[in-house]
């Protein structure tokens, strides 16, 4: 092994200062972790609720098409974590964090009471659990259910994306001794893929606190779903709300229309995002 010397003062590094480099860094970030999301109702709070989570771009789509007549009630709030300081936090203190923020939607009217709970960006993995045990603890929902997506890259288990739209699920004990009738899920997610950040963090909690919770999600191989794509994740949304809220639940919150109009508004949704993201790679 070859130690290089300094230039200017002739000091041979070596690892003793390098853990003492890490050390300080480590105390720098040590607050952030520390930081709990901040749950702000617009209207009367929801509580003991069936509350459907949407995390991801792609699943955030499914809020219009799908979920029917929903009003705002407010928002959850978190600053994201940083792991390297940047010029402007110096200047203008962590308040310049990116903050990641989910919106509540709720039906106009709380008969069963339900809460949509839409979160277009991903939180850092580091923060994912504590997000994920805080909300549950101020939401206190009667039940969960959880669509997301599933990058290729983190999918192993039989078929391939590139020739079929892949869906699956997981559930809680809770949600499996308690299935309703005439409900049926997409097939488990096979053991050797990997599920990270909010989705596997919520699922996790729920699994600890035994409420029934169901999780759907299709593997995503281009970064712009198409609208059978988004279809197929949708429905396994509404069979996951009608597995752990019933029928009451579903019929609150799922808006009823035909297949081809709503294939007609994702599609124009799918659209959006593909002409968003075009023009940003251009100009960026």
């Amino acid at each position: 092994m070859v130690w290089l010397e300094d230039p200017l003062t002739a000091d041979a590094p070596h690892r003793g200062i390098v853990e003492e480099e890490d050390e300080a860094m480590a105390r720098e970030l040590v607050p952030q972790y520390a930081i709990t999301p901040q749950v702000q109702w617009t209207a009367a709070a929801v509580k003991q609720a069936t509350v459907v989570f949407l995390v991801g771009p792609t699943a955030c789509l499914l809020a219009g098409p799908f979920f029917q007549g929903t009003q705002a009630l407010g928002s959850i709030t978190m600053p994201e974590l940083v792991r390297i300081k940047s010029p402007v936090e110096d200047e203008y203190g962590t308040s310049q964090q990116p903050v990641h923020t989910c919106s509540m939607h709720g039906p106009t009217t709380q008969t069963p009471p339900i809460l949509l709970v839409t979160c277009p960006r991903e939180l850092p993995q580091e923060q994912a659990a504590a997000w994920a045990r805080f909300v549950l603890a101020e939401l206190r929902p009667a039940a969960v259910a959880v669509a997301c997506t599933l990058p290729a890259m983190s999918y192993c288990g039989p078929g391939s994306p590139a020739d079929q739209d892949l869906v699956f699920s997981l559930q809680t004990a809770a949600a499996e001794g308690a299935a309703a009738a005439g409900s049926k899920l997409p097939r488990p997610l096979p053991e050797s893929s990997l599920l990270g950040g909010l989705p596997a963090a919520l699922l996790t909690e729920c699994e600890l606190q035994q409420l029934p919770a169901v999780l759907v999600t299709s593997v995503q191989m281009h970064q712009v779903a198409d609208a059978q794509f988004l279809f197929g994740l949708g429905e396994a949304a509404m069979a996951a709300l009608q597995r752990v809220g019933g029928d009451a639940a579903a019929a609150a919150l799922v808006q009823q229309q035909p297949k081809p109009q709503r294939l007609a508004v994702l599609s124009a949704a799918a659209d959006d995002v593909f002409r968003s993201s075009a023009s940003s790679s251009i100009f960026s």
